[in-house]
C-alpha cells in the first residue's frame, strides 16, 4: 500500500510521542523503511529542533503581540492626557489670565502618566522610575495645593512624610529583589 508522504507527516507527531494507534503505528514504519525523506523529518522531530523552532517563534509571536499593545496604550493614553491638558490651558488663559488651576489639572495628569504610562515604557529599573515620578507629581499636586489654598504653611510637613515613605519602599523592594 503506497501512503502519500503528507499523511505520514500528518501521523509522524503522534507516532513520535508513542501515542498513535497500532494500525497507525504500522502504516507509519512500513512507510518510513521506504521513505528517506520522512525518517529525515522523524529525525528532526527527534532532535528538538522543530520544538524549539515552534518555540521561538510562538516567543517571537507573543513579543511582538505585547509590543503593539503596550504603543497603542502608550499612544492611547498620552493622546487622553493632552486632549484634558491643552483645552484647560487654553480655558484657564482665556478666563483668568493666569495659570493658576492648570497646574492642578496638570500634577494630575502627570500622576497618572506616571502610574499608567511609565511602567508600560521603561523596561529597566520600571518599578524604580513609577516611585519617582509618582512621588514627584503628587509633591507637585499638594505644592500647587498648598499654594492656592494655604500659602506654603503646610507643604514641608505632608512632603517630609511622603519622601520617607517612597524611599522605604523603594529600599523594602530592592532588598527582597535582591533576596531573590
Amino acid at each position: 500500500m503506497n501512503i502519500p508522504c503528507g499523511v505520514i507527516n500528518d501521523l509522524l507527531p503522534l507516532y513520535h510521542d508513542g501515542i498513535c494507534d497500532e494500525s497507525s503505528k504500522n502504516l507509519v514504519e512500513n512507510h518510513l523503511a521506504e521513505c528517506t525523506k520522512c525518517r529525515a523529518s522523524l529525525g528532526d522531530m527527534k532532535d528538538n529542533r522543530v520544538e524549539e523552532h515552534i518555540m521561538s517563534e510562538r516567543k517571537n509571536v507573543l513579543d511582538n503581540h505585547i509590543s503593539k499593545i503596550k504603543k497603542s496604550l502608550v499612544q492611547g493614553l498620552s493622546i487622553a492626557i493632552i486632549m484634558t491638558l491643552v483645552p484647560t490651558f487654553v480655558v484657564n488663559l482665556v478666563t483668568s489670565k493666569t495659570l493658576d488651576w492648570f497646574y492642578f489639572v496638570l500634577s494630575g495628569a502627570l500622576l497618572f502618566g506616571s502610574i499608567t504610562i511609565v511602567p508600560l515604557v521603561f523596561e529597566k529599573h520600571r518599578g524604580t522610575l513609577t516611585l519617582i515620578s509618582s512621588v514627584a507629581s503628587l509633591l507637585l499636586l499638594l505644592f500647587k495645593i498648598d499654594s492656592f489654598i494655604g500659602g506654603y504653611s503646610w507643604f514641608k510637613i505632608a512632603a517630609i512624610p511622603i519622601l520617607i515613605t517612597a524611599i522605604a519602599s523603594w529600599a523594602i523592594v530592592s532588598f527582597i529583589a535582591k533576596k531573590k
